[in-house]
C-alpha cells in the first residue's frame, strides 16, 4: 500500500469521524432544547400553582380569592386589599413571564396556546378586570398589547367555561353572585 492510499483512508476515517460529531451535536442540542422548553414552562406552572394555592390552604385564603375574582376587594379590610392586590400582581406577573418565554421560543405552541386560554379567561374575571388598568403600568407593553386583545375575547371564553362547568353542576366566577353583592 502506498502512502497516497494510506492519507486517502485517513481523510475519509477522518471526515467519517466529523459526520459523526456533528450527528451527536445535533441530537445533544435537540435534546438540550427540549429540556429548555419543558423546564420553562415547569417553572412557569410552579409559579402559577404558587398564587393559586393559597386559596386551598385556607378558608380566609379561599374568601380573599372570592373577593379577588369577582372584584368585591372593596369589602376587605385594608391589609386584605394589599393582599388582594399583590395576588393580582403575581398572577400578572406569571403571565407575563408566559409571554416573554414564549416570545424568546421556549414554549411549544400547544403550551402557549394553553396560556393564551388561561390568560383570556382572568382577563375576563371582574377581579381581574378592575386592576388591570393599574397593572398595565408596570408590566411589559406588547405584554399589555396581548392582554388587552385579549380582552375583547374574554365574554365568549368565559361563556363557554361557564357552560363547560355547569354541564357537571358547578358555578364558574364570571359575575358577583346575588348572596355576594351584599355581603362580606
Amino acid at each position: 500500500m502506498n502512502w497516497e492510499a494510506i492519507q486517502a483512508v485517513a481523510e475519509l476515517v477522518a471526515a467519517t469521524g466529523v459526520i459523526l460529531s456533528l450527528i451527536y451535536l445535533s441530537v445533544q442540542v435537540r435534546q438540550n432544547t427540549q429540556s429548555i422548553r419543558t423546564a420553562a414552562h415547569q417553572d412557569l406552572l410552579t409559579a402559577f400553582n404558587d398564587v393559586l394555592s393559597f386559596p386551598a390552604d385556607s378558608p380566609h385564603g379561599a374568601r380573599l380569592y372570592h373577593h379577588i375574582v369577582y372584584g368585591t376587594m372593596g369589602k376587605l379590610d385594608p391589609a386584605e386589599q394589599s393582599a388582594g392586590r399583590i395576588a393580582l400582581m403575581q398572577v400578572a406577573r406569571v403571565f407575563e413571564q408566559a409571554f416573554i418565554q414564549n416570545r424568546a421560543g421556549f414554549l411549544e405552541a400547544d403550551v402557549w396556546d394553553g396560556w393564551l386560554h388561561q390568560m383570556t379567561l382572568t382577563m375576563g374575571l371582574p377581579g381581574f378586570t378592575s386592576g388591570w388598568p393599574a397593572i398595565k403600568r408596570i408590566v411589559n407593553s406588547d405584554f399589555v398589547d396581548l392582554m388587552d386583545s385579549l380582552a375583547e375575547r374574554a365574554p365568549a371564553a368565559i361563556a363557554e367555561y361557564s357552560s363547560a362547568w355547569a354541564q357537571v353542576g358547578v358555578s364558574a366566577p364570571t359575575e358577583v353572585p346575588e348572596s355576594e353583592a351584599g355581603s362580606t
